[in-house]
């Protein structure tokens, strides 16, 4: 993406929000779904655009990188927005099920952000698929 192209996703990102911060991780996952590195001059656009400094954005494309890689277990965030969402209700929903079925609790674990909060609540399984988790009618 050049700044064009940045600047025009970032404007279509505020249509939905109020705070240019808010967009920045979205803009970041926009970056990684195209397969694009995050050069320099990528890192100064979104800083500016956002409003945040360089190292911020930075630092948070280093632990997108590091959260979405796989795993032995599948990871549920519990950070504010998926928590407020229904998070707690639905990993303890899945470890129950995971008692009865005799398996290991290990499988699932609790998580830190994962960087999706506009998709709240989330979880990234064991392969690196990020997953828009839900409630299950009963």
């Amino acid at each position: 993406m050049i700044f064009l192209d940045l600047k025009n996703e970032f404007d279509l990102l505020m249509q939905k929000r109020l705070r240019p911060q808010a967009a920045l991780l979205q803009m970041l996952h926009k970056i990684n779904e195209n397969n694009e590195l995050l050069d320099e001059q990528k890192i100064a656009v979104l800083s500016e655009l956002c409003q945040v400094s360089p190292a911020v954005v930075n630092e948070l494309s280093r632990e997108l990188l590091t959260s979405r890689q796989s795993s032995e277990f599948n990871l549920i965030c519990m950070d504010l927005p998926c928590y407020i969402n229904g998070a707690d209700e639905i990993y303890e929903k899945q470890r129950g099920i995971i008692l009865k079925s005799e398996q290991s609790i290990e499988k699932f674990q609790p998580s830190r952000c994962l960087g999706h909060c506009y998709s709240a609540p989330v979880a990234v399984l064991s392969d690196g698929m990020l997953c828009q988790i839900g409630k299950t009618p009963e």
